[in-house]
């Protein structure tokens, strides 16, 4: 599946049917003189020393991510601009979701052991939450029922393999959530959209870290307060 750059216009432009919306020298009212190229055409006048040819409409592009890659990039690229470092631990997860359609089964350990740690990590923030929220709601429902070990070890081992299964099929949907939000915000400026993709993806290893702080301090308050009433 790719993502036509060139077809980046919203919906309400004029020239999205104008077969030559493409063609650089569209705006050039020069475009159908054979004499064109003819260095002597204007007088002999020719551009200063280094400048080379001046594009249509009298300004030169714009620096950054060069217009002919971005016309030829693809979904797959987008997705590799996202998620930055460690794609192809997902790439193979995300074609088989692209091709069902949907969500697929694809086993992943860091969810399973991490839980919606995992998830705010990768900046699927609304899942991460989601799940901690569902998390304890599942413990007071149990709870209801049965105070055992051994109930509350089970919910969290079908909890923990359910996100193993579907980690990341989530993130795939999460990820394509975040291109076509892009695109949203830039109809105009695929360049620019790219550059916002940069910009959100990757992971936040701050969450991490503050989770860690928390956790660590959770411990030592139950440790301290064992400890004041001789339990340990």
């Amino acid at each position: 599946m790719t993502i036509d750059l060139r077809e980046y216009k919203p919906r309400n432009d004029p020239d999205r049917n104008d077969p030559d919306r493409n063609d650089p020298d569209r705006n050039d009212p020069d475009r159908n003189d054979p004499d064109r190229n003819d260095p002597d055409r204007n007088g002999g006048r020719s551009a200063p020393d280094g400048a080379g040819p001046e594009p249509a409409g009298g300004r030169r592009p714009e620096t950054g991510v060069p217009e002919d890659w971005v016309s030829q990039i693809t979904l797959e690229d987008a997705r590799r601009i996202y998620v930055k470092r460690g794609y192809e631990r997902f790439a193979g997860a995300f074609a088989r979701c692209d091709e069902a359609g949907g969500l697929q089964i694809s086993l992943a350990v860091a969810p399973f052991f991490f839980g919606w740690v995992w998830f705010l990590y990768r900046k699927m923030y609304i899942e991460g939450v989601a799940i901690l929220v569902g998390n304890f709601v599942l413990s007071f429902v149990v709870g209801l029922f049965s105070s055992t070990d051994r109930a509350y070890f089970l919910i969290s081992m079908i909890v923990g393999l359910t996100l193993a299964m579907f980690g990341k099929g989530l993130y795939w949907k999460a990820v394509d959530r975040q291109i076509a939000r892009a695109m949203a915000l830039f109809p105009q400026n695929p360049r620019q959209a790219l550059v916002w993709l940069e910009a959100r993806g990757g992971v936040n290893l701050w969450i991490v870290l503050v989770v860690l702080v928390l956790f660590s301090l959770f411990v030592f308050m139950t440790v301290a307060e064992q400890v004041r009433l001789g339990q340990l």
